[in-house]
């Protein structure tokens, strides 16, 4: 049974430029350490073949994808050589003034197109469907493994966004010099199971507390605030319309929380840290753009003993 609602009524995407489904992101926190690469560095020769950090963040994102209720992404190698060079690129030409993380300036060390969708053609990747394809990318710094910067992005707001999304169905993951780099395409919306993608998904243990606005864009300066509880999200296989919420403790208390929507995914911000190893249950009740139908799901997440994302 749905809990009394925080809110109901039409939607209005409060920083819809921002947060575009194939609008690029980076997580912000640390810059990547010096990395002895040079121009020469830049060659595609050796860029095909798969490792075991790719693999082990391949199957942690797969198994969590899973769980959210979206189908596994693939390894594609075009995709995966459009993200190991602009990882390439970045290193090199960090210390440039006002350097983008995700639009490639002609001219510089390394450069292969302005933009991810640029990057992936010139790395020979073709959709497998003549309507075109969705496409996006995710950047990490300073990270030893891949692993650990999947499970970074996971406990944001639109870097999950992404890599949860039934919008992609291949991937490329990258790791260089520290700079992680996840490109992504779909051309298709894939199926979901229960109607939306989950996260902290149904059942979930030793999820995060806290959300403490470690991300570019930041989704806690639109509230003015500096933290929140962990971050719970919605993603639904269209644009939301209109939706009422809800979480409630072990005993039954109603939480206050700011909603963003961002096209497909709605992200509830418990106003308060949550409590360690305390279990939540959220409800929703929502309906997609151009249709009348409403649909709401239930489920629930258990913290872990305490320490903040």
């Amino acid at each position: 049974m749905l809990h009394p609602p925080h809110r109901c009524g039409s939607v209005i995407a409060r920083i819809a430029a921002a947060v575009m489904l194939i609008t690029s992101l980076a997580l912000t926190g640390a810059w990547p350490g010096n990395v002895e690469l040079s121009a020469s560095t830049i060659e595609t020769s050796s860029l095909t073949s798969y490792s075991r950090d790719q693999y082990e963040a391949l199957a942690y994102l797969n198994e969590v994808r899973a769980k959210a209720g979206l189908p596994a992404v693939t390894l594609n190698d075009r995709i995966t050589e459009a993200a190991e060079l602009h990882a390439r690129y970045f290193n090199i030409n960090k210390v440039t003034p006002n350097l983008s993380a995700h639009n490639e300036k002609a001219g510089l060390p390394g450069y292969r197109g302005t933009r991810i969708r640029d990057r992936l053609a010139a790395a020979g990747y073709v959709s497998p469907s003549k309507q075109g394809y969705a496409s996006g990318e995710v950047m990490h710094f300073r990270q030893k493994g891949s692993l650990n910067a999947m499970k970074g992005w996971l406990d944001t707001a639109y870097h999950r966004q992404m890599v949860l999304s039934p919008n992609f169905q291949e991937i490329g993951i990258a790791l260089v010099g520290g700079t992680a780099v996840v490109n992504l395409a779909g051309s298709t919306t894939s199926p979901i199971a229960g109607g939306l993608a989950i996260y902290p998904y149904d059942g979930m243990q030793n999820t995060g507390i806290g959300f403490y606005g470690f991300e570019t864009p930041n989704p806690l300066v639109q509230f003015d605030v500096e933290h929140s509880g962990y971050i719970i999200s919605a993603t639904a296989a269209g644009p939301i319309d209109k939706f009422e919420a809800a979480i409630t403790d072990e005993e039954g208390a109603l939480l206050h929380f700011y909603e963003e929507i961002s096209r497909d995914t709605l992200f509830l911000f418990p106003k308060e840290i949550l409590r360690g190893l305390h279990t939540y249950t959220v409800s929703v009740k929502y309906r997609l753009e151009g249709t009348q139908a409403w649909h709401s799901r239930t489920w629930s997440f258990t913290t872990g003993t305490g320490s903040g994302s």
